[in-house]
């Protein structure tokens, strides 16, 4: 409301002060209207504002108008009134009385506010009363039509119109005032106003109403300028007055007040008055979308205090809340507005409980935060000056950076003069932690945690002094003291500061470039805001500073320093003293730059070049100098070096010495324009002068070397050359002229052909592009080269001539001579003739293949015209003793019509293996719509070194090929390539297609391992920008195949479909000893680019077979199916395994990276070695993992009944089949199937015949196992008289190659049959070894006559060793004899002495397995036991397991009695047994068992 204020006291001020004047000087006014304009511009006008009045007219009426009244301060008219209208009541004034009835104008324009100073700060609180005015005022009708208000003004441009009247007399004051706008929305501001001094009554009702984006809206800035009524109203006493504030938007309440005043009374009896000012609602929702959330729904403000007429202040009660704020506290000041007491709470997010953190901070930008925070400020000038402020504000977040803490710490002192405030001091503690930036270069260079302190001294009207600054980081410091002062002048900053930074690394982001070392600056001076003006003197000191230049980071090496004295003002830039001081490179700088003139003088010195790069060397001292005003620069440099080295020999040594360089430069519009430079040391000279602008070319450059030896050592004789460059009638001519005296340049050949005095000159003209060669000579005693004449559109005539004695100079590997000559000129008529003849000896150009064929004599020759595009070949031929190629004809767009022939009898010459001979004729034509081209010839005994190639290419191969280009495209009218081994055929055109049919008779040739005859027919057809395909193919192991689809000109994309069948037997070559049969469906599609992702489809084996006789396994029915998508291939498949059970498997493979996933299920699948063992088994098992990293295989594997046998080898006293050594040879079938096992050597004629591509077993990275093998039970050991049953387990871990078995299986119950006597086992164990083999360990023990009698069988289950004990300890034979028959060897039968020997055979593996043995299997039993107890009874028992943890036996025993048992598992440790018996009896337990 403040800027209304001003804006209507600017308004009506001048037009109310203008009728006063008018009444004061109607009296004394005359009829000279200039003197009456000057009076009132005189009473108008003051100090910082001028009145200007036009038109002034009837003074003496009473009605006085004028044309216009401006209003001007320094920066011009601010208040212009226009058409200005008053008119008053003259005999009012003699009842002192002024009564305007008309104060109006009908155009008033403020553009802006006028320049004010701010007032002098009163002690003394005045008391509100109207002026008590000698005469009554009385102004019925203010108007203003028009009044424009810029945009300085209240923020948006607007038109109003402004009406109304004014009443102030005897104290007492009345106004009615009303602006509405003109343009824009619709708007209302009204006044109703009125006041008197005798009652101390006011009575106020300010009110507005407008519609959407009107004046109030866009001067607060309220969020989508909504339509807004504000409304303050109030009357009362002055002493005691309240007003009500609302404010609504779009019709809605938003925030409603109240503000009271009252006279109070000080608790000192000091006057005064008390008031409250309360203010609340919906604030948010005058505010952005993002910045409601800190306000929430309800924002109150309130504060209560009460100020004394002497000016002091007492707020005991300040309280602001809001969703996220809390500002609570108190506050006073004395009678010179001097503060005495402060306490005020700042509370954030958190801490101010706010229902939901982080809490979005207004106005503060996208994404800024808030978590919490806290602030506390402490001072009371009753106990002490001293105050004290603390805080921290928790996890803030703006734009780019976010602080995890930030904690604050202040202390200081506040100090009064006289009861005025004269100086505040303090210190600040400061640090943040936890900080994190979006730029991670910034973040680098900052670190994570900054801490700091300050100290600061402020005196009001003056400046703000920070003292003793110091911020620290983790490499680096700032320490310094600040001045800011001149705030009311152009505000002017003073510094005096200096930093450090230890590991410029960090910087490395932000400065864009790797940079290393540790730096420490400097700066003293002062900036000024306002003009940019500024004197500073700064220095740097920097230690092993790197900035990835090389040759710079070098010279900065070590300790370096850079200092600056400079300042800028309105006499321009001065650099007063610059320096570079490092250990290898210093550098100066002075002088004045400024639009007038410059006179800025720069010297850099470097002792030596070699500390700038290991190539460099020698010292430079160098000046530069710039002069001139603006645009008008000159640039002079003058430099000395010693012995300079540049890395580059030649140029080092004619540089050694001291060497001289001065240059010269003018800028001008197009830049600096070089005028002259000179070099000069013992061993060159260099100059040149002149002109070298566009347009203005004169000048002239000289170069001389006196031995070209000092250049490079192997050189020698001396050269100087000079060249004139100017222009003349806008032609450019240059004029050069050499000469080199015994030239020498280190090569042998060129040695010899620049003996004596070689001269050079050229002279040449250049206009309107056309160059015109006057002469171009080089000239020796050794060899000529000339060239003359005019090269240009339409007088092209050259002609050039060159004979070299030897070509050895002119590259590596050349030899030979060579003489030619020839021109190119215009014939006219538009025809041009060439013609070069040349003849060349013994020719060498360093290329094998290219040098053998051009030994002896070679004659080059060709001559033509050309005309119109076209050139005519007359003749074309190369020709000796080894090819000869000729051509004629002519070439050209649309009348191309060459023919050619070549012949090369031997082709040994182009070396590598090549050989054979060559002879074929072609023609090209061209008529502008179709390009033809026909070509024939032969082949004879073609070889390029490669074995696999030639094969195909041996005898005479023939080619024939006719082919055409016309406006649709490619037409082959033949493509025939015939030998022995292949036959190529095709014709067709590409929009129609072409006819393919190809055949190679044995594809062995290329690929050993796939033998047979290869075919392919169809077509190809253009489509567009791509190529249609439709192709089928035959090819060995019944394969046959259809290729259709499209394919991209340059193949960088395809669509094409492989359909087909083949016999998956045709991978056996590469199985080694496996194989595989069935037959494969393919169906595949590449589309995208050529790649392993661009394959889908599948392919498919059904009803296969698969054997390995290494693992005695054979798989029939096999059903696989191979899918391809995105670069996987999923497996899934089927197959029965012949002797019993199946197995299926199912999983990707990833083909980029052969990451593989395949799992694979077994259900009861039987497994069997007829002579060693037969098992069911169920398991699931995975294959997991890429080559690179390793492939497992883990699972589970659960073992259903499982029998090992221990082999017998038969009856009688056979030993084993001892080793086959094969001799002599076996027919071709035999060796490659030897050489399939691995019995063969490889690669052998065996390993041929088998068509084997590789060794039969490649070891790679084997597998890794992770297998467990469950077998709680019916794993049963027989064979030789034993008959064990085990359970237990294994863990099979390591490698396929390698593998670690863990676990064993123990025995459960058993025996062992030797003549009819049972021995039960107490002891059994089987083991597996590396090789998975099992070994057993099986012991038998009873006890009779007192002499303990073991079996031990132990060893692997292929042939275990059988021993026997004794205790006391007896011989074997003597052991077994007390076993079997209770009694020594000594009392034996003759016929037991037979079954003795009998028993040993069965248990060695040579004997039968028993009748017990027998009748077990034939019944189909588990268990078929013949017992006798100590008393003699025999008891026949027979056992079975009904499932997988029930087992059931019956015993039989003389006398009839019986009884049947049952067993059941219910856990691994957990068993019930029960037992019912013939005679009544029966029992039931449950038992534990725990094996540790």
């Amino acid at each position: 409301m403040r800027k209304f204020w001003i804006t209507a006291f600017v308004v009506l001020f001048p037009m109310a002060v203008l009728g006063q004047s008018a009444a004061e000087i109607s009296a004394e006014a005359d009829s000279d209207r200039g003197f009456l304009t000057g009076l009132l511009e005189s009473n108008l006008s003051g100090e910082g504002r001028q009145v200007v009045i036009e038109g002034f007219q009837g003074a003496l009426s009473s009605r006085a108008t004028f044309t216009e009244l401006r209003i001007s301060d320094e920066d011009g008219a601010y208040l212009t009134l226009r058409n200005g209208a008053i008119q008053w009541n003259r005999s009012a004034l003699l009842r002192r009385r002024i009564e305007i009835a008309e104060l109006s104008a009908d155009e008033i324009l403020l553009p802006r506010l006028p320049q004010s100073d701010e007032p002098a700060v009163q002690a003394e609180a005045p008391v509100f009363a109207l002026p008590e005015l000698p005469v009554s005022l009385n102004i019925e009708q203010i108007r203003a039509d028009r009044v424009m208000l810029g945009e300085p003004v209240i923020g948006v441009e607007a038109a109003l119109s402004i009406s109304g009247g004014i009443s102030l007399e005897g104290g007492e004051g009345t106004a009615q005032l009303t602006v509405d706008r003109l343009d824009g929305p619709r708007g209302q501001f009204v006044l109703d106003a009125g006041y008197a001094n005798e009652t101390q009554i006011l009575r106020l009702n300010l009110g507005l109403d407008e519609a959407a984006d009107g004046l109030l809206a866009n001067l607060v800035g309220i969020y989508d300028k909504p339509a807004l009524t504000a409304q303050i109203s109030g009357e009362g006493q002055i002493r005691d007055f309240a007003a009500d504030i609302r404010l609504a938007t779009n019709g809605q309440p938003r925030i409603t007040g109240k503000v009271s005043a009252n006279g109070q009374t000080g608790a000192d009896g000091t006057p005064g008055t008390g008031f409250r000012f309360q203010l609340g609602g919906d604030v948010a929702s005058l505010l952005r979308p993002q910045d409601r959330a800190f306000f929430g729904q309800d924002t109150q403000l309130l504060a209560e205090g009460w100020r004394a007429e002497t000016g002091r202040l007492d707020i005991p009660r300040l309280d602001i809340r809001t969703e996220a704020l809390r500002i609570a506290g108190s506050l006073s000041t004395n009678d010179q507005s001097a503060p005495q007491q402060a306490n005020l709470q700042v509370m954030l997010g958190r801490d101010a409980g706010a229902p939901q953190v982080p809490v979005p901070l207004p106005f503060a930008g996208e994404g800024a935060t808030v978590d919490s925070g806290r602030l506390t400020f402490d001072y009371d000038a009753a106990q002490s000056d001293g105050w004290r402020l603390d805080g921290g504000i928790g996890a803030l977040n703006l734009d780019g950076v976010a602080l995890g803490a930030l904690d604050l710490a202040g202390r200081g002192q506040i100090f009064l003069d006289e009861g005025a405030l004269s100086e505040v001091i303090g210190a600040i503690d400061f640090a943040a932690r936890d900080l994190d930036f979006d730029d991670a270069s910034l973040a680098e260079a900052v670190g994570t945690q900054i801490e700091g302190r300050t100290g600061f001294n402020f005196t009001p009207g003056n400046a703000v002094d920070i003292t003793n600054l110091r911020v620290r980081g983790a490499d680096y410091g700032l320490d310094g003291n600040f001045l800011v002062s001149g705030l009311g002048s152009g505000i002017t900053l003073s510094v005096d500061a200096g930093a450090r930074y230890t590991d410029l690394t960090r910087l490395s982001g932000v400065a864009g470039r790797p940079l290393t070392g540790s730096a420490d600056a400097t700066v003293e001076g002062y900036y000024v805001l306002l003009n940019r003006s500024f004197d500073i003197d700064a220095r740097v000191s920097g230690r092993d500073i790197a900035l990835d230049q090389p040759q710079l980071d070098r010279l900065l090496d070590g300790e370096s320093t850079i200092l600056l004295q400079a300042r800028r003002d309105e006499l321009g830039l001065e650099v007063e003293d610059f320096r570079v001081n490092a250990s290898r490179l210093t550098a100066t700088a002075q002088g004045l730059i400024n639009s007038t003139s410059s006179n800025l003088r720069a010297q850099v010195s470097m002792p030596s070049l070699a500390d700038a790069g290991p190539e460099l060397g020698g010292s430079l001292e160098a000046t530069a100098e710039v002069t001139g005003p603006q645009n008008q620069r000159r640039l002079t440099l003058n430099g000395q070096a010693q012995d300079l080295r540049i890395g580059i020999e030649a140029l080092d040594n004619a540089l050694s010495g001291q060497t001289e360089l001065t240059a010269s430069a003018l800028q001008t519009a197009q830049g600096f324009q070089l005028e002259d430079f000179r070099l000069a040391n013992p061993q060159l000279s260099a100059d040149a002068q002149g002109s070298f602008a566009q347009g203005a070319l004169d000048a002239v450059a000289q170069v001389a070397v006196v031995d070209l030896s000092s250049i490079r050592a192997d050189w020698a004789g001396g050269f100087q050359a000079r060249a004139t460059l100017r222009e003349e009638d806008g032609a450019r001519l240059i004029d050069v002229t050499g000469s080199g005296q015994d030239l020498s340049l280190g090569a042998t050949g060129a040695d010899g052909a620049l003996t004596g005095t070689t001269q050079l000159a050229l002279q040449a003209s250049e206009r309107d592009g056309v160059v015109t060669i006057t002469e171009g000579r080089l000239t020796n005693d050794q060899m000529r080269a000339v060239v003359q004449g005019t090269y240009g559109p339409g007088v092209t005539d050259l002609t050039g001539d060159v004979n070299v004695a030897s070509l050895a100079p002119f590259g590596p590997g050349w030899r030979g001579s060579l003489q030619a000559q020839g021109s190119f000129a215009e014939a006219g008529d538009g025809i041009r003739r060439l013609a070069v003849t040349g003849t060349g000896r013994d020719l060498s150009f360093g290329q094998a293949q290219v040098d053998g064929a051009l030994a002896g004599e070679t004659r080059l020759s060709v001559t033509g015209t050309e005309q119109g595009g076209i050139f005519t070949i007359d003749t074309a031929q190369v020709e000796n003793p080894r090819l000869s190629a000729s051509a004629t004809g002519q070439v050209g767009a649309g009348a191309t019509d060459v023919a050619a022939t070549l012949n090369a009898g031997d082709l040994r010459f182009l070396g590598n293996g090549i050989s054979g001979a060559v002879q074929a004729d072609a023609r090209l034509t061209d008529d502008g719509t179709t390009r033809r081209i026909e070509t024939t010839g032969t082949a004879s005994g073609l070889s390029l070194g490669q074995p696999r190639i030639d094969p195909i290419l041996a005898g005479q191969t023939r080619f024939d090929v006719a082919a055409s280009q016309g406006a649709q495209g490619i037409s082959v009218q033949r493509l025939n390539v015939t030998n022995p081994q292949l036959q190529v055929t095709a014709d067709g055109a590409p929009a129609t297609g072409i006819n393919l049919n190809a055949r190679l008779a044995d594809l062995g040739l290329i690929v050993p391992e796939f033998p047979g005859a290869v075919a392919v027919t169809g077509t190809v057809r253009e489509e567009g920008p791509s190529f249609a395909v439709d192709l089928r193919a035959t090819a060995p192991g019944s394969t046959d195949l259809r290729i259709a689809g499209t394919a991209a000109r340059d193949g960088s994309t395809v669509d094409l479909g492989v359909n087909g069948s083949a016999d998956s037997a045709l991978a056996n070559t590469t199985l080694r000893t496996r194989s595989v049969s069935g037959p494969l469906a393919i169906n595949l599609r590449v589309q995208g680019a050529p790649s392993l992702q661009a394959v889908s489809g599948q392919v498919r084996l059904t009803n296969g077979q698969l054997a390995d006789p290494g693992l005695g396994v054979r798989l029939d029915g096999i059903d696989v199916t191979a899918g391809f998508q995105s670069g996987r291939l999923q497996i899934d498949g089927a197959a029965n395994v012949s002797a019993g059970g199946r197995v299926t498997l199912s999983g990707p493979v990833d083909l980029t990276n052969g990451a593989t996933d395949i799992s694979v299920a077994l259900a009861q699948v039987v497994l069997r070695d007829p002579n060693l063992y037969q098992t069911i088994i169920d398991g699931q098992v995975r294959f997991s993992g890429t080559a690179a990293t390793g492939q497992t295989l883990s699972g589970r594997i659960d073992l259903g009944e499982t029998e090992i046998r221990i082999p017998s080898t038969g009856l009688g006293g056979a030993r084993a089949i001892p080793d086959i050594t094969h001799v002599g040879n076996q027919r071709p079938p035999v060796r490659a199937t030897r050489a399939k096992a691995g019995l063969e050597p490889y690669p052998s004629q065996a390993s041929r015949d088998a068509g084997m591509s590789g060794p039969p077993a490649t070891p790679g990275r084997p597998p890794a196992l992770d297998l467990v093998i469950n077998a709680p039970n019916r794993v049963f050991i027989r064979g030789r008289g034993i008959d064990a049953e085990l359970g237990g387990g294994f863990r099979i871990q390591g490698t396929a190659r390698n593998a670690i078995p863990i676990g064993n299986l123990q025995l459960i119950r058993g025996r062992v049959d030797l003549l009819g006597s049972r021995f039960n086992l107490t002891e059994g164990l089987v083991e597996l070894q590396g090789s998975l083999i099992p070994v057993i360990r099986l012991v038998a023990e009873t006890e009779r006559d007192e002499i303990t009698t073991r079996i031990i069988i132990d060893g692997e289950v292929r042939d275990p060793d059988i021993t026997f004990e004794s205790s006391p300890e007896l011989p074997q034979e003597e052991v077994l004899s007390q076993l079997l028959f209770g009694r020594g060897l000594d009392s034996i039968s003759p016929l037991q002495a037979a079954q003795l020997a009998n028993a040993i055979a069965v248990l060695a593996g040579r004997g039968g397995d028993g009748i017990i043995s027998n009748l077990r299997e034939s019944a189909g039993l588990d268990d078929l036991d013949l017992t006798t107890d100590d008393e003699g009874n025999i008891e026949l028992r027979a056992g079975r397991y009904l499932s997988e943890n029930v087992y059931t036996d019956v015993s039989v025993g003389e006398g009839g009695r019986s009884s049947i048992n049952l067993n059941l598992d219910i856990t691994q440790s957990l068993r019930a047994r029960g037992s019912v018996g013939s005679d009544g009896g029966s029992s039931l337990g449950v038992f534990f068992e725990r094996d540790y």
